[in-house]
């Protein structure tokens, strides 16, 4: 994560775990981000959690993000 100087926030995720196993699949229908108060606390009005729907990510059967 990633504060920018216009104060916007920047998010960063592994695309595979220690495994080598993808953060997000293909198959999955659903991708569910939750933040901790610490997110809240550094930034006023920040989002504390969003859902969105994995096949909009998807092409060529391929997850792009």
């Amino acid at each position: 994560m990633v504060f920018t100087p216009k104060n916007e926030l920047v998010l960063l995720f592994r695309r595979l775990d220690d495994q080598g196993n993808p953060l997000i699949k293909a198959t999955d229908k659903k991708f569910y981000v939750d933040f901790d108060e610490y997110i809240s606390k550094k930034a006023e009005g920040a989002l504390k959690k969003f859902l969105f729907d994995v096949k909009d990510l998807v092409r060529n059967g391929e997850v792009i993000f």
